[in-house]
């Protein structure tokens, strides 16, 4: 797999989720960012899902 960089920008109350989810677990932000990608790519049956809320 060849590796990627993304940019997103977050709504405030979205980074400090984000925040709080990285000092919980542990884990590096970059592997929260992944394993969030990879559930919610699971969840996505048609393109517009990604539209809902």
């Amino acid at each position: 797999m060849s590796k990627k960089t993304w940019s997103t920008r977050l709504d405030e109350n979205t980074e400090k989720k984000l925040q709080n989810l990285i000092e919980q677990t542990g884990l590096k932000e970059a592997e929260v960012l992944r394993r969030l990608i990879i559930i919610g790519t699971k969840n996505v049956k048609d393109p517009s899902d990604l539209l809902k809320i």
